[in-house]
C-alpha cells in the first residue's frame, strides 16, 4: 500500500506545471517559456516597457513621415525561431491628405529602431 501511495504521489507531482523562469536575454518576463505567454503587450514590466517604447518610436516615425497619428490599432510581439522576442509590430491608424488608413511599423528590440512600412 505504501508503494502505491508513493507512486501516486510521484505521478501527481510529475503532472504539475512548475513555473520555471526563462533567464535567457530577451525572454518574456513573468516566468514560463511558452512563446505567446504574456499576450499582445508582452508579459510583465519588461514587455510593457518594450510595447510602450515601440509605440512611442513608431508614432515619431509616422510623424516624421508626414502622417498624423490618430491611434494604435495593434501592438504585437515578433518572435524569432528560438521563441525570444526580437521586436514588435505596431499598427498605427494615420491620416494624411484627408485620407485615413492603417500602416505597419516594425520595431527592433536589438537596434531600438522603428521603421514605418508604407507602400
Amino acid at each position: 500500500m505504501r508503494a502505491m501511495t508513493a507512486v501516486m504521489a510521484l505521478v501527481l507531482l510529475a503532472g504539475c506545471q512548475f513555473a520555471i523562469p526563462d533567464l535567457r536575454p530577451g525572454a518574456p518576463a513573468g516566468g514560463g517559456t511558452a512563446p505567446g505567454a504574456g499576450g499582445a503587450a508582452g508579459g510583465g514590466a519588461a514587455g510593457s516597457f518594450e510595447a510602450a517604447r515601440a509605440e512611442d518610436l513608431c508614432r515619431a516615425a509616422a510623424s516624421d513621415g508626414g502622417f498624423g497619428v490618430t491611434g494604435v490599432a495593434a501592438n504585437t510581439e515578433i518572435r524569432g525561431p528560438d521563441g525570444l522576442v526580437t521586436g514588435r509590430n505596431v499598427m498605427l491608424d494615420v491620416t494624411r491628405g484627408g485620407q485615413s488608413r492603417t500602416v505597419r511599423c516594425a520595431y527592433s528590440t536589438a537596434s531600438g529602431e522603428a521603421r514605418l512600412m508604407v507602400l
